[in-house]
């Protein structure tokens, strides 16, 4: 409930750093900047969020993905009833899998957060999870969680950065220090 404004910047700032646009001599340029559509969901306000708050989107981010994944023509009246009204009523998702950018963790994991992932992961939903800024060689979730995509942070000589937490779990590294987003 409430408002979707990203009242912080961060959210913000991972979806322009993901889309940015390439030749325009600023910044960089993203791995989505051709034909991307953004699902906006914000889970977490200035104090953190439950995992109800946090993971439950996962589930329903799976059933609207399985209905835009069908032809328009095909869709229940149910099924377009669960449909966001942002999304045009035409539009169909076309590609196997749909990634979704999750910039959170702790040291615990709750077995509503795990399910909610697992669901998502079975319905193609790919979690793409921030490796944290501690530092640290700890795993955290739900970075660690078998399934999920961490990703680290690279400096601006293309290694790791200092604050980026690593780990074996740890898939693959992005650029996040002075990005122009």
């Amino acid at each position: 409930q409430g408002s979707n404004e990203d009242n912080v910047g961060h959210g913000t700032h991972c979806s322009g750093t993901m889309c940015a646009v390439e030749g325009n001599n600023t910044g960089i340029a993203g791995v989505a900047y051709k034909n991307t559509y953004i699902i906006s969901y914000k889970g977490l306000g200035g104090s953190g969020g439950s995992s109800e708050s946090v993971y439950r989107p996962l589930a329903d981010l799976a059933q609207i993905v399985k209905i835009l994944k069908k032809d328009p023509s095909e869709r229940t009246a149910t099924e377009k009833s669960k449909i966001p009204h942002s999304v045009p009523e035409n539009f169909k998702i076309t590609q196997k899998t749909i990634p979704v950018n999750m910039s959170l963790g702790s040291y615990a994991t709750h077995y509503f957060a795990t399910e909610m992932l697992n669901i998502a992961i079975q319905n193609d939903i790919l979690p793409v999870i921030a490796m944290g800024n501690d530092g640290r060689l700890q795993p955290e979730y739900p970075r660690s969680l078998y399934g999920c995509i961490a990703v680290g942070a690279t400096n601006n000589r293309d290694r790791r950065a200092d604050f980026s937490d690593a780990g074996e779990w740890m898939s693959v590294c992005a650029p996040g220090f002075d990005i122009v987003s």
